[in-house]
Parts: structure tokens; sequence; C-alpha cells
């Protein structure tokens, strides 16, 4: 008993110790206690239960003791002296006493160390109750506690799997009944101290509060590494039903896993928590991934081809990029692609929901997750209002305003749902980009053809003749025919409009794109000069209104005051210095320009013509005659006064002409004279002076 007594106290002091881990160490304890029990109840013991006045020796002694003491002398040889008379023993009786004495010490240490046998735990381990020995009260209610806590599922069984992340290419099934196992071992931990262990002492609740936790969180774990069944990841068109499945699987088991990590929050399991929680969120952000993934390469809304070349501007969009040849067709298509998008969030909301209850305490919030919700909450907003939704836009782009789009203008109405922050708003703005870049390339090859021929035209009919020529060959050369000119502008109005945006499309593309946008910006600044030209009526030719002016510029004049007359012959018109600065001219295509520059007779200096004026030396006359069908123009851009005539390097009032003059005296030649006049010109009917423009030479080409 006293070996029992040792043992029994040295596994509870284990157990205080939280050093009983096993299963089988928990049983061994309980058996010690059962031992003990069962000694204690034992009738040979039961004499310890007396108190120290009743104390008896045990019948088997006493009835040993009787046998030597009750003995005739002479038989009991080694206790009597019968040579001794009367009383041979004498010390008999002595001895007798002696001996139950020392029983009755022996026999007290060793009840002694039976009730003294103690532990934190329970205090004593043996007590004395009604004339019984027997376990302890704290003892027993250790052992029925022991009995029932040996029973429980977790603690029966030892749990050593841990749950485990899913690795790249797998899937993975959870199985709700085994976490509802994990569960249910928590409720059974729940139930057990609310019950069995409510009214035992606190030490002892502390102990084994101190090993439940142990054997309870190596279970729940293992519980719930049991509930993961890992698969290969099928490939090809398998993926997509693949994850609708495990996607079902992960619904059917979220709940439980919330619970579970509401249980570990509860018994401050935190490493099991974060443990859990990445695990099954890093499980549902991985689907959501392979959801997106396949949402993505759907590519909603868009065309089969995934661009709209097919589209070359004979047919809508709708039906050559589409193939839906009427609105019926088309809105069929919108429903259709609507009803694949809810399909795609049905999947992907019970993911979103967890990882937003979870997701966040593990880790940076995943875009992923904000962008599925916006999608989410897009498909319901289309439902009460939809055109206030991205998905709205898109359906409103493509049902309606898709085919609006035209060559070489490529506008698009505007939409009324412009948040950049709804996905499918932004699907509308890449399909309308997409679209309207498709229309500026067909501009641009359309412009490209139509600038084709303008350049074409020009460079035959035009280029080389005047006044599309140089300013160093303007004076010779032929003119060009107005009816050439009346062609290259209609041309121009006919597919001008194209070609600039389709030029203004492919700005920056190269170089030569720049020359052709020149070229037809040097067309536009001419069309002015040519307005009666250009005017549509019936045998119109070039005409031009002009206002002269004499001795202009005379900071940079040389000696101008040598001339005593001049005037300036326009047709059948002629204008002299003499004349009101007010008067104007009319010049008709084909009527010829004289300037007569004239010396005072009484003047030192004689006039020596210079090409290309001539002269008439009997009246000291220099004359500038020009009488091609183009002569105003001619002698505007032949006889331009360069800028560094002016005093700040500009003409500040066109058109300023120079003219110039050998001089001599008494036949030594002299310093030549410089003049200027100015002849301002405008279109018929115009208050507006014109500046002659750069003429362009040459069309350039691609």
């Amino acid at each position: 008993i006293i070996a029992s007594l040792d043992t029994l106290v040295n596994r509870i002091n284990l157990l205080e110790e939280n050093k009983l881990e096993t299963y089988e160490q928990l049983q061994s304890l309980l058996q010690s206690l059962d031992q003990v029990q069962k000694q204690l109840a034992a009738p040979d013991l039961q004499w310890i239960a007396r108190s120290g006045d009743q104390f008896q020796a045990p019948d088997a002694l006493n009835k040993s003791l009787n046998r030597i003491f009750s003995r005739p002398a002479q038989q009991n040889i080694l206790l009597c002296d019968e040579a001794s008379g009367q009383a041979p023993c004498a010390n008999l009786m002595q001895v007798k006493l002696s001996i139950e004495q020392m029983a009755r010490a022996h026999l007290a240490e060793l009840r002694q160390l039976l009730l003294s046998a103690e532990t934190a735990t329970t205090g004593n381990l043996v007590v004395v109750t009604d004339g019984k020995l027997q376990l302890s009260k704290p003892a027993a209610s250790l052992k029925t506690v022991l009995d029932s806590f040996l029973k429980l599922p977790f603690v029966a069984h030892e749990g050593t799997a841990e749950p485990r992340e899913v690795e790249p290419g797998m899937q993975l099934f959870w199985d709700n009944d085994r976490l509802q196992a994990a569960i249910q071992d928590k409720q059974a931990y729940d139930k057990f101290f609310e019950s069995q262990l409510a009214n035992t002492p606190q030490n002892l609740q502390d102990t084994f509060e101190e090993v439940a936790l142990s054997r309870l969180d190596a279970n729940m774990l293992d519980a719930i590494a049991s509930a993961q069944r890992f698969e290969p990841l099928p490939s090809g068109d398998q993926a997509g039903p693949a994850t609708t499945n495990e996607v079902r699987a992960f619904q059917a088991a979220s709940q439980s896993l919330d619970q579970i990590l509401g249980q570990f929050s509860e018994l401050n399991f935190d490493e099991d928590y974060q443990d859990l929680a990445n695990i099954s969120s890093g499980h549902a952000l991985a689907m959501l991934a392979r959801i997106d993934r396949s949402f993505e390469a759907r590519k909603f809304y868009w065309p089969s081809s995934g661009n709209f070349d097919r589209w070359t501007g004979d047919a809508p969009p709708s039906a050559a990029v589409y193939g839906k040849n009427s609105a019926d067709d088309m809105a069929a298509y919108l429903v259709s692609e609507r009803q694949s998008v809810q399909q795609y969030v049905v999947s992907a909301q019970p993911l979103v929901t967890y990882l937003q209850q979870h997701g966040s305490k593990t880790a940076k919030p995943s875009p992923l997750v904000a962008k599925w919700q916006n999608v989410a909450n897009d498909l319901q907003k289309h439902e009460s209002a939809p055109a206030a939704s991205g998905i709205g836009s898109v359906e409103d782009f493509l049902g309606v305003n898709m085919d609006k789009i035209a060559v070489p203008e490529c506008q698009i109405p505007a939409s009324q749902v412009n948040s950049s922050l709804v996905y499918f708003v932004q699907v509308r703005r890449s399909l309308a980009q997409a679209l309207v870049s498709r229309c500026r390339s067909l501009a641009g090859q359309s412009a490209s053809q139509q600038y084709n021929q303008l350049a074409d035209f020009f460079n035959q009919k035009l280029a080389g003749r005047f006044p599309f020529v140089s300013a160093s060959d303007a004076g010779s050369g032929p003119g060009a025919a107005p009816a050439d000119i009346i062609e290259l502008y209609h041309q121009l109005d006919a597919n001008g409009g194209a070609v600039r945006v389709g030029l203004q499309s492919a700005s920056g593309a190269s170089g030569s794109t720049a020359k052709m946008s020149e070229f037809v910006n040097q067309l536009d600044a001419l069309r002015p000069l040519f307005a009666s030209l250009l005017s549509g009526q019936p045998g119109a030719m070039p005409v031009l209104d002009t206002t002269p002016a004499f001795r202009v510029n005379r900071n940079h004049e040389v000696n101008g005051n040598q001339i005593i007359d001049w005037s300036l012959q326009i047709g059948g018109d002629t204008f002299r210095n003499s004349d009101p600065p007010s008067t104007h001219l009319i010049w008709n295509y084909g009527d010829p320009v004289k300037l007569m520059l004239r010396w005072a007779k009484d003047s030192p200096q004689q006039p020596v013509p210079v090409a290309p004026a001539t002269g008439i030396p009997s009246t000291r006359t220099v004359v500038f005659e020009y009488s091609d069908p183009w002569s105003l123009l001619r002698i505007l851009v032949q006889h331009a006064a360069p800028p560094a005539d002016f005093d700040r390097g500009v003409d500040p009032d066109p058109q300023t002409l120079v003219f110039t003059a050998g001089q001599e005296t008494n036949g030594e030649p002299g310093k030549e004279a410089k003049v200027y006049i100015r002849i301002r010109i405008y279109a018929p009917g115009k208050t507006d002076a014109l500046r002659i423009p750069p003429f362009p030479q040459q069309a350039p080409l691609p």
C-alpha cells in the first residue's frame, strides 16, 4: 500500500506539472487511483480506520500471540522457567505487553504514513470516514473526473496531424463532417468544465484545464487536417468545373471554418488561429484568382476576335464584328453575357465574403476581393437601375451607341456612367477606345487614298506652274490654269474632312505625315486668295481688289526723292502718286500690271534700268511690266521686300514691294535707287487685307 501510494503521489505530481501528455500516462494515473482504492477497501486493512483508543492488533497477530501466551509453562520453554516454582512465567505478560506496544507503535506509524500521504491537487489522499479507510473526497473526485475525462473523444484520441496549405497545381476539398468533429471536441470540452469540473477544487480545475487544452489543441488540429482532401487540379476545359466543385465544398465548410476560428480565438489558440486563417484565406484567394483568370479570358462583351478589325466601314460594327443583324439579336447577346457574368459572381461571392471576414486579418487586402465585390455590386445595381450601372453602360454602348460611329469623325456619344472604379465602366471605355482606334485607322486608310489622289493631281497639273513655284522661279515659267486650281479645291472640299482627320490621327507617326499635313494647311491658307475663283459662279476667274501706296518704308529708301512721277497701272486703270490714297484698282485674271517710275528732268542722276525692268531713256522712266495672266501675283511674289528691309525684321503692313534701278551721272555709275510701294490686296467685297502665304511647290507623298 505504501508503494502504491508513492506511485500515485508521483503521478499526480506529474499531472500537476502537465507532464502526463499521452493517453497512456493519464490511464496509468487512473489505474493507480483504482489500485489504491481497492487496497484501502481490503478487510485486513480496516483496523487502520479505528481511532487510537480503539486500536487493536490485527486478528492474525492476536491469534499468533494468543497461541504463544496461552501455552502451559512446560510447553513455553522460551518464555517460562518451570523450575522457578510458583511463578514460572512471571515475565510472560510483560513480554506480551511489550509486543503489543511495539505492534501498536509500528502500526500507528503505518497509519500515520497512510493518512499523511498528500498532493497539492488532492490534499490528503487517504482518510478515515465512518470507520472505513478510503480515498479522500478530492482524490475520489479526481478519480471520477479523470475517468470521465479519459472517455472524452479529444482525450481518448491522440491527435498528431496538422492542417496544410494548398500547393500550386492542387485542389483542396474540405470535409465538413470532419470539421464538425473539431467543433464537437470544443463543445465536449466546454460541457466537461461546465458540469463535471464545476464543483471541484480550483487547483484541480486548473490542472485539468492545462491537460485538456493541450489535448484539445492537438485533436482539433488533427480533425482539421483530416478534413483536408487534396487532388491535382485538372487542366484545360476541366479546370473550370473542377474549381466550381471546389468552391461549393468550401462554401459548405466555410461556416464550420468560421466557427472553428471563433473557438480558437476564444481559447486563445493564437498560433492555430493564424495558421488556419492563413490556410483557409489562402485557399479562398487561390480559387478566386482561378475564377478571375477564367473570367478575364472570357473577355465579356468583346468580339470573338478580340478587336474591331473586321469592321471596314461598309456595315455597322454590330453586324460586321458581332454578327448581330438586328436589335433583337444584340439584345439577346447582351442578356446571355450578363447571365454568364452572374454565374461567375455566384462562384466568387462566397470566397469574397469569407476573405472580407478573415483575409484582412492575415494579410493586406487583395485587389481581387475589391474587384469582385465591385462586380457583384454593379450587377445588383443593374437590377434596380440599369442606366446607372457599369454593365448598363456597356449594354448601352453595344446596343445603341456603337453603330453611331462613322468615318472620319469617329465620335462616340459619352456615357452617363464614368466612374473609373467600376469594372464594367473600364470595359466600356476599352471597347470604345478600340472601336475609335479602328475607325481612325479606316479614316487614315481612306485619307491616305484620297490624299494620294489630291497630291497626284497637284503634282501633275500645278506643281512648277506659277504661282506654285519658289520665289526665285516666280519671274519665269508657265502659269497654272484656273480650271486646275478649281479642280484641286473641288477634290479638297470633297475629301478634305477625311484627309484632315486621317492625317491628324496619324500625326507623329512619321515625318512624311507632318509634311502632308503642312501641304493641306498651305492649300487652306491660299483659299481666301482664290475666293472669286472658287465662288462656284459660271466662268469664275481670279479677281482681287487692290489699294496701292507709293514711297512706303522711307527709312530704308535710297534716292527715292529723285523720282518725280509714280504710277501703277492694273488693267485699264492707273493709280498715280497724286491720287487719293483710298483709290481701289480691280485686278482680273489676265490683266497686265505696270509700274512706271520717272526721274525729274533736272535730276543730276539718270536712271539705268536693271532686269526685269525696262526703260524709256527719252523720258527718264523705268518700267516694271508684267503681262502674263497671273501678273499681279507675279509682281507681289517677285518683288516682296525681304525681312531685313524693315526696322523690326517683318513687314508690318502687307504687301510691301521693293524695286531697284541703277543710276549714273554724266555717264558715270552712281548709287542705285531703292524704293518701296505697297499693294494691299483684298478678296472681292472684303475689307481685311490679305497676305501672300507660301505657295506649295510640290505635294509630298507618303
